[in-house]
């Protein structure tokens, strides 16, 4: 599968089993087999609501993959294996290597330390490192698995990056004051490490995305992809400038969707129902699964995936299937 420029809507999910752990060296891990028997009922459940992608958090933050001195290594076997799973469901799967709180400030997370590795993307020559010997030989790895659609650098590189004033219209916008000041990188700087990885991708033939965290700021990142094979994807998380859907992909995304394929990479599916945490109900939008699905597809965009298919403690809740139907019914 690629998704291109004027493709048909396809819809996904985002996925993790447990944040963190999917393809390390432990029973939480996909190399445990009652691990791996999780996700192929998962699988069989996504594949069953004429899904079509997994957009799949590899590692992270960074734990037991990372120490303060570098990278050390990842469990192949175990993301052979869940690769494996996609394809007998028929899966395709966008892999995001790192999460943005890989550049967050160091924490523990049992025995690892998750976390704390901003300034190896800051800095020019530790990304290159990073990029040696944990980005590029696992994209080598297993960039030929027929699973694979493509992949992400970083999820939400925003939250990476410095604060700006026109980013939100105020000094305090984008970024996060998680991260360190001085780990935090321009648009440039980000720009450059993405090119890296989305060359590396290429030479294994498949597409290089970006999730950016806003419809506001996707199109920053087009300089980035290459339009004839690559593809953006944005997320909706009910800031007060995307409150009207149709007039946000109106004005934000289809002068970008004449150019490349773009689409939905995250959203919150239940509207009111589900409140995230920190947010109050009353200025929370009420657009659900059906109102995206089917805003994507009326638009042309190519993608559509709500966050997300096992929730954790700080999600949102599941979603809702009942809904999915309905749509599939619908359509």
């Amino acid at each position: 599968m690629r998704l291109t420029r004027g493709g048909p809507l396809q819809l996904g999910v985002n996925y993790r089993l447990a944040y963190g752990w999917d393809f390390g060296d432990n029973d939480l891990s996909l190399a445990n087999p009652a691990r791996l028997a999780t996700v192929n009922a998962d699988f069989a459940a996504i594949a069953t609501h004429n899904a079509t992608i997994l957009r799949w958090f590899v590692l992270n933050d960074g734990r037991g993959v990372m120490d303060r001195s570098g990278p050390k290594h990842w469990n192949s076997a175990a993301l052979r294996a869940g690769l494996d799973a996609a394809q007998q469901h028929g899966l395709s799967v966008l892999l995001v290597l790192l999460d943005h709180t890989f550049c967050f400030r160091e924490e523990q997370a049992g025995d690892s330390v998750k976390q704390g590795h901003g300034l190896w993307f800051k800095d020019a020559s530790l990304f290159d490192r990073l990029l040696g010997q944990l980005l590029e030989p696992l994209i080598m790895e297993v960039g030929t698995h027929p699973a694979v659609l493509g992949f992400e650098l970083l999820n939400e590189p925003e939250m990476a990056m410095r604060r700006r004033a026109w980013w939100f219209g105020k000094v305090t916008g984008v970024g996060s004051s998680l991260v360190p000041k001085e780990w935090q990188l321009s648009v440039g700087e980000m720009r450059a490490r993405m090119s890296l990885v989305a060359d590396a991708a290429h030479r294994t033939g498949k597409q290089f995305s970006v999730g950016s965290m806003s419809s506001r700021w996707v199109g920053q990142w087009e300089p980035v992809v290459d339009p004839d094979r690559d593809f953006l994807n944005f997320h909706y998380y009910g800031e007060n400038h995307e409150r009207d859907l149709d007039a946000m992909i109106e004005s934000r995304i289809l002068p970008i969707a004449e150019r490349v394929a773009i689409g939905f990479g995250e959203f919150y599916p239940r509207g009111c129902d589900c409140i995230p945490p920190g947010r109050t109900a009353t200025p929370w939008p009420d657009h659900r699964l059906m109102d995206f699905f089917s805003a994507a597809r009326r638009y042309g965009l190519q993608l559509a995936m709500p966050w997300v298919w096992n929730p954790g403690e700080n999600d949102p809740g599941e979603i809702p299937l009942d809904e999915w139907e309905r749509y599939l019914r619908a359509d």
